[in-house]
This record gives structure tokens, sequence and C-alpha cells, in this order.
């Protein structure tokens, strides 16, 4: 089963306190140093994976976060951050093929209950403008209870992101049980949100995710280097990586849903796309 992008999680820790997260690893996992993520990184390029993208908890809070993106670079990965900003430098970006950001409401109010503070309309502004080409951004936006009746249009335009991707909220037992209940919007209200805001399609690359789809469609790496997928009652996980490889590691956890990974467009090569290149959509 191939393989084009793959999610690491290198870091358990935020700096933010997001209700709705669901890279909390409450269990706090030691981290892997760069070298270790180096050598990761070496067998994913081996085995024909595209893209990385280095994800948390927040990443830029890894003390090696720089020399790793440089090493993904350096064997032929594109690289890609999920990261709330708030730390992200310059240097970062030199270093990235997309940065990707959540931009959940453009209400402060709204912004302070979801735990992303007062200032992170600021803040997303700020990464907004360390975008320059060829590095590209895109937004995330996890749809709740909070926001689903929001029309962020606007915001969404002022940031200009080439891709805006609507993630409805999952639940992950273990994960983000305290706030499950407040959050949790039913299938018909996040087709609802998807709805209203569809004619952005005709703007930039409108990509909304199901919550099955993020629970289905990933691969992913844990702090410790271990693959692990979404699982009823809470994660499986594959022995690490360094000890057995991709391939294994993927039979251990299941593998992961194919056809719905290409539905949602997770096997397109960015940077072969019209609208990167200069070209129309």
């Amino acid at each position: 089963m191939p393989v084009e992008t793959v999610n690491l999680h290198v870091w358990a820790k935020c700096n933010l306190h997001c209700a709705y997260c669901y890279g909390r690893f409450p269990e706090r996992p030691p981290f892997l140093r760069g070298a270790d993520w180096s050598g990761i990184l070496d067998d994913l390029a081996n085995e024909g994976v595209r893209r990385v993208t280095f994800s948390g908890g927040e990443p830029t809070l890894h003390p090696d976060l720089e020399p790793m993106l440089a090493y993904a670079r350096q064997v032929g990965l594109q690289t890609s951050i999920i990261t709330n900003g708030a730390r992200l430098t310059r240097a970062h970006v030199e270093l990235l093929d997309v940065v990707a950001i959540t931009a959940d409401s453009a209400n402060d109010e709204t912004l302070i209950l979801l735990g992303r503070g007062k200032d992170y309309l600021r803040t997303l502004r700020r990464v907004a403008a360390l975008i320059r080409l060829p590095t590209l951004l895109k937004v995330n936006t996890v749809v709740t209870r909070l926001n689903m009746a929001e029309d962020l249009t606007p915001l969404i335009r002022s940031l200009r992101p080439f891709k805006w991707k609507p993630l409805q909220f999952v639940h992950v037992p273990g994960e983000n049980d305290d706030s499950a209940t407040a959050l949790a919007v039913r299938d018909d209200e996040f087709d609802g949100f998807v709805s209203r805001h569809a004619a952005i399609g005709d703007e930039l690359w409108f990509a909304p995710e199901s919550a099955r789809t993020i629970q289905t469609t990933y691969v992913m790496v844990d702090p410790l280097g271990r693959l692990f997928q979404h699982a009823e009652g809470g994660h499986v996980r594959s022995r690490p990586l360094l000890d057995i490889g991709l391939r294994t590691a993927l039979r251990e956890v299941g593998g992961y849903d194919r056809l719905a990974f290409e539905a949602r467009g997770g096997h397109v090569d960015v940077r072969r796309l019209p609208m990167i290149r200069g070209g129309s959509t």
C-alpha cells in the first residue's frame, strides 16, 4: 500500500490549551532527539514517502526542529508543519513547503473559550504575513458547537491560503474526553457548515473532512517514533519504526483507508497543482 504523506507528532506538549485537542498524548512520553528522527526520515524516504508533516502537541517546541526540517529536505522529502504559530519563525518557514495553521473563529470570545487565547487573531495575521512563495499557507478549522454557526469566509479570505480544510470535531477516548460532550457536532451540522462555505471553493482548494475521514485516512507517528491509528477506546500503536520500519509498522496498526485518503486529495502533490504553478485551476 503506497504512502505519500506521514504525520510526525514529534512533541507531545503544547503552549496552548485548545479544548478540542486530540494530540495531547496525556501519558506525556519522552521525546526522540533529532538523530533518531533522522533515522525515521531515512526509512520514510526509502519507502517512497513524498511529504512529512511535523505536528504535536506543538512541533516548534522541539529543540531540534530546524535540523530535522533541514534533514528531511536533504533526503528529498517535502516538509509541512501543523502549528499554532506562536513560535513559528522565518527560519522555520524557509525550510517548509507548507505551513498549516488553525483558524477556528473570527471572534475573540470564541477563541478564548476554545483555548486559543485573546491574541490568537494577531498570531494568525503574523503567520500569514510570514509566508512567501514557494512556501504555501494552509488553514485548518475544527468545527465544533462553538463555531459551527459562524461565517468564516471573511477571515479565510484575509489569510489567503491555497487550501482551507474544515475538520469535524473528533472525540478520541483518553485524549479529549472532557470536551467531547460540549464540542461535538452531528454529521448534519457539520454538513451544514460545509454547505454554507462551499462557494469559497471557487477561490481556493476547499477540502472539508468528516470525523470518519480524519480517523481512518492518516498515517501518523507518535513522539516515541511508533505508528499509531485511532481505534475504538483510544489508539493502536506499532513497535518503533527505528526497529521495524514503515512497512511492518503499517501492518501492525492495520493500515489506513486508502480509498478515502485519495478521495480527500491526500495523494495530490501540491507542487504540481496548476494554481501553485501559476496557471488556472
